[in-house]
């Protein structure tokens, strides 16, 4: 399945951005069954990815949370999105 993204931002001028991705369409099992209170601290970690423009080019930044106190327990900010961006967190 191919997606077309439109996005716009009240800071700069209206702005297209088009993906075409590919999507992961594998069946994965709903371990958690959305129960995400009670749990034991590092039990289950989260990991977030989203990007912010600085200085004209896009900053990547990615956090990881535990769903223990939702507490942010890493983070790691680079030029370039992808799983070494959650790896090398501080």
């Amino acid at each position: 399945m191919v997606y077309t993204t439109f996005r716009t931002s009240p800071f700069s001028k209206y702005q297209i951005f088009l993906c075409t991705v590919q999507c992961n369409e594998d069946k994965i099992v709903n371990v958690m069954n959305r129960q995400f209170n009670n749990r034991e601290k590092l039990e289950v970690v989260v990991s977030n990815l989203t990007y912010v423009r600085v200085n004209n080019k896009w900053c990547y930044i990615c956090t990881l949370l535990d769903l223990h106190n939702k507490e942010i327990i890493g983070y790691s900010v680079g030029e370039n999105k992808g799983a070494d961006l959650v790896y090398q967190r501080n």
